[in-house]
């Protein structure tokens, strides 16, 4: 499991993050991924301050959203929940899922 900085986030929020291998058949030398399960799937996510999408949108994303290896701040916002940031180290050749489900 990474590292998750929740200090941020209200503690009934469910959050976590995790590096597995790349599977088979990418290219390591182009990065890492973020790969989301995050819900509501109107939710809006950041990825270091840019907008980056719905939920919808991102957690379609087989492959994950290619970032450049090194820390990340990832920042989930709906109305009406408590948002959610997490920070994580990603590494080359490596995706990281990011699991949050946002609470009221």
């Amino acid at each position: 499991m990474e590292e998750v900085d929740d200090s941020d986030q209200e503690l009934d929020a469910e959050v976590s993050a995790d590096v597995t291998d790349t599977p088979p058949g990418r290219d390591a030398r182009s990065g890492s991924a973020l790969v989301f399960d995050v819900s509501p799937e109107d939710a809006v996510i950041y990825v270091d301050d840019e907008y980056e999408g719905t939920a919808a949108d991102l957690n379609e994303l087989e492959r994950g959203l290619r970032v450049p290896p090194g820390e990340h701040v990832v920042t989930v916002l709906r109305p009406g929940f408590h948002d959610s940031t997490v920070t994580v180290k990603t590494r080359a050749g490596k995706s990281t899922n990011i699991d949050v489900n946002l609470t009221r």
